[in-house]
């Protein structure tokens, strides 16, 4: 959530709950400021690509 909330590219981090302290967690993270070397990180263990048609992603169950 903390990724998503200062990437420039992502529009909206989305979350989901079905109980309200389902919340507590992201709220947390929506908190917290990643320095670069954490940043890096993420990207890192991201690559360089990150596809976001999922019907390009081999590992996509609906693929065809």
């Amino acid at each position: 959530m903390a990724r998503v909330l200062v990437n420039p590219d992502a529009t909206a981090a989305i979350v989901t709950a079905s109980r309200p302290e389902h919340l507590d967690d992201p709220v947390k993270a929506a908190e917290l400021i990643l320095d670069r070397e954490i940043l890096d990180r993420i990207d890192g263990a991201l690559g360089d690509v990150i596809e976001r048609n999922p019907a390009k992603v081999e590992s996509f169950p609906g693929r065809v």
